[in-house]
């Protein structure tokens, strides 16, 4: 036999001797005609024999003697894996938790969450001037808080009591609601502990559906009296077209229909569009702005537009005719025997006038839902048109 031939028979009985089980936890050596189980624990080679020639029998019992010390070795390793994970959580976890969230950033962050809900459209549109209306308050009142975990229960029942002297109780109940939505997601997402916004920390104001009651003639007259030429118009706009003031303040001349005196838009608050009449008064009044204005297919109110811009919202706005109001000697606001108080009027009341001197007066509520934009129901451009020649007809009247 040649020394290639030789070489070659050692490599076979090796491989015949030194067979691995299939779990792969250790090997079979074969000694004589018996099998030896080998496997290593801990480092620690064992080894034993299986007094057996049967090679399947062998490696089912090899299987039996090195499982339990196999999954022993498997359990440790897990614990350590846990172990690491949990600490590695842990970081990961304070990490999250000294994060940064500027309240100048919620809008930004609560729109990335997703668990934020379907929002869209103008409904998304309305929650972003609620959080812009609670950023500017804090950057205007309270400085010194950056991000959202170091607003405390006292700031958010000051936002609450600010809300509540220039807001009605349905729009302040819906801001507590969107916040504490905002601080849920954030929490989610961010590790954000405390809310102090949910109902448990601060009750939702009770609605008064009469808290905001329609003006008298005489009422009505004093606020015009003591207005400027700016507010003079919002009011009309309001008193004789029942607009909004987000409506008012982002009027454009296009959509004012001087032939046919009506005004047609799309109103933001419902997307949906509205064709008031123009008064005699109302019509004068915008004629004669219009003559003056420097771009006539811009806005009626471009100052006002460019607040809206700096601000988000109609803030400014509506604490100057509350103040207008006040000058006029029209309460805006009564204090009830718990010393809480109520809002009685505001420039929305221009708007419930509207409503109310068309009801009184005879007007089909459907022209009038139609005019103030309360319906959804579709309508043609006939109906909508005698809407307009109805109401019309009433306030000359």
């Amino acid at each position: 036999m040649t020394e290639t031939e030789t070489d070659g028979n050692t490599r076979k009985r090796k491989r015949k001797r030194h067979t691995r089980a299939s779990n792969g936890s250790g090997c079979l050596v074969l000694r004589g005609k018996n099998w030896t189980a080998r496997w290593m624990v801990g480092g620690k080679l064992i080894s034993r024999s299986l007094h057996t020639s049967d090679r399947r029998e062998a490696e089912l019992e090899l299987a039996r003697l090195s499982a339990p010390r196999t999954g022993l070795r498997d359990r440790e390793a897990v614990r350590k894996l846990e172990r690491a994970i949990s600490a590695r959580l842990d970081d990961v976890t304070e990490q999250i938790r000294s994060a940064s969230i500027p309240i100048s950033q919620l809008y930004d962050l609560w729109f990335a969450s997703p668990v934020r809900g379907h929002a869209s459209g103008r409904t998304l549109d309305s929650y972003r001037h609620q959080i812009a209306a609670f950023e500017d308050w804090v950057k205007s009142h309270y400085p010194e808080i950056v991000n959202a975990r170091d607003v405390s229960q006292t700031v958010a029942e000051e936002y609450v009591k600010h809300r509540m002297a220039t807001r009605s109780s349905g729009t302040v109940a819906k801001d507590l609601n969107l916040l504490s939505s905002v601080w849920r997601a954030l929490a989610r997402r961010f590790g954000l502990e405390y809310n102090p916004w949910t109902a448990d920390k601060i009750s939702r104001p009770a609605a008064q559906p009469h808290s905001r009651r329609a003006l008298t003639d005489a009422e009505c007259d004093a606020l015009l009296a003591a207005a400027n030429d700016d507010q003079r118009l919002r009011i009309l706009l309001a008193l004789d077209a029942g607009l909004r003031l987000g409506d008012v303040a982002t009027l454009r001349w296009p959509e004012i229909d001087f032939d046919r005196r009506i005004i047609i838009r799309d109103t933001r608050k419902t997307g949906m569009t509205v064709i008031p009449p123009l008064s005699e008064r109302l019509t004068a009044a915008l004629e004669e702005r219009k003559a003056k204005a420097e771009d006539p297919s811009g806005f009626v109110f471009p100052d006002d537009v460019a607040r809206l811009r700096a601000g988000a919202n109609t803030d400014s706005i509506s604490r100057e005719m509350t103040a207008l109001f006040k000058r006029a000697g029209i309460a805006t606001h009564e204090t009830d025997a718990d010393k809480k108080k109520h809002l009685l009027a505001s420039f929305h009341s221009l708007r419930h006038t509207f409503v109310s001197r068309l009801m009184e007066r005879g007007v089909n509520p459907y022209y009038v839902q139609r005019a103030v934009g309360h319906s959804t129901m579709a309508m043609t451009a006939h109906y909508d048109h005698s809407a307009a020649e109805e109401i019309r007809r009433a306030l000359d009247r």
